[in-house]
C-alpha cells in the first residue's frame, strides 16, 4: 500500500508516493487530502505495480516506472489507473500528527 497527496490542480503525469499515511500527511502539511493507493513497489524498486489484492478494472500486468528519493518516497511517471485509488475515506490524523497511547497514529475518515 502506498499513499499520495491529492494535488490541488488535479491529476498529473507524475505522482509522489509515500510509504505511509503519516509521511504523506507530513508532506501535505495538513493542507491537502491524502489518499491510499492499492499498489506497491516491485521487488527491485524500479516500478509500481498493483497490490496483490484482486481489483476489478485493473490490468494485473500494469506498472509504471518510479524514481526513488532519499526520504523513502518515490515519484511514479505516467497515469495511475483510477481503480488503484481506494474507495475509502481520506486519511486525516486526529488533532495533528499525534500518537495514540499504544504508539500508533490515530486516523479519522
Amino acid at each position: 500500500m502506498l499513499y499520495t497527496v491529492i494535488p490541488a490542480d488535479g491529476p498529473t503525469d507524475r505522482i509522489r508516493l509515500y510509504p505511509s499515511p503519516v509521511a504523506a500527511w507530513q508532506a501535505a502539511q495538513g493542507e491537502r487530502p491524502v489518499a491510499a493507493l492499492a499498489m506497491d513497489l516491485d521487488p527491485w524498486g524500479r516500478r509500481v505495480v498493483p497490490a496483490t489484492i484482486p481489483l476489478r478494472d485493473v490490468d494485473p500486468t500494469w506498472s509504471a516506472p518510479v524514481e526513488l528519493h532519499a526520504d523513502g518516497s518515490a515519484t511514479a511517471r505516467g497515469p495511475i489507473p483510477e481503480a488503484l485509488f481506494l474507495d475509502c475515506p481520506t486519511l486525516r490524523p486526529v488533532m495533528g500528527l499525534g500518537l495514540g497511547t499504544n504508539g500508533t497514529t490515530t486516523y479519522t475518515g
